[in-house]
């Protein structure tokens, strides 16, 4: 019965620790779509701490490689701002662009957010978990455009 009950602890611990890590921060929308008529989108990142944070942006196009998803890192968005630092409470507007047409409709894309880790002192022991967020962006036909006017 104790093995059970450990086994069981180890497998939810990890669930309940995440949920308050990844409380800090709000993101909207959480799904982006590029209308290729517009070329222009943005998004609205929320630190919900009361500490200063500092995040870097890169972009990713989902690859489909022996029927595995691969993330290969591409210029074919503009991402603006690339880095950024945030106060608590504080709201960052992140502008998504497509690049000189290189974004083809259908095409899949994950923007990462990811948290700078902070500089910590060298003495004792010291572990950090810096979050990196990754949010879907999609490019939309020009069909679905024209069918939402």
């Amino acid at each position: 019965m104790q093995k059970i009950c450990k086994k069981l602890t180890i497998f939810i611990l990890p669930f309940l620790l995440s949920i308050t890590c990844y409380a800090d921060y709000s993101i909207s929308p959480v799904k982006v779509v590029i209308s290729p008529t517009e070329k222009v989108t943005s998004v609205n990142f929320t630190n919900e701490t009361d500490k200063n944070k500092s995040f870097q942006i890169s972009v990713y196009e989902e690859v489909k490689e022996n029927n595995k998803e691969k993330y290969v890192e591409v210029k074919d968005l503009i991402v603006s701002p690339v880095v950024f630092s945030l106060k608590g409470g504080q709201t960052q507007l992140i502008r998504i662009a497509i690049k000189n047409d290189l974004a083809k409709e259908g095409d899949k894309y994950r923007i990462s957010i990811k948290e700078l880790p902070l500089k910590l002192p060298l003495a004792g022991n010291n572990v950090q978990v810096i979050p990196d967020f990754r949010l879907p962006v999609t490019i939309s036909s020009a069909k679905e455009d024209s069918s939402e006017n």
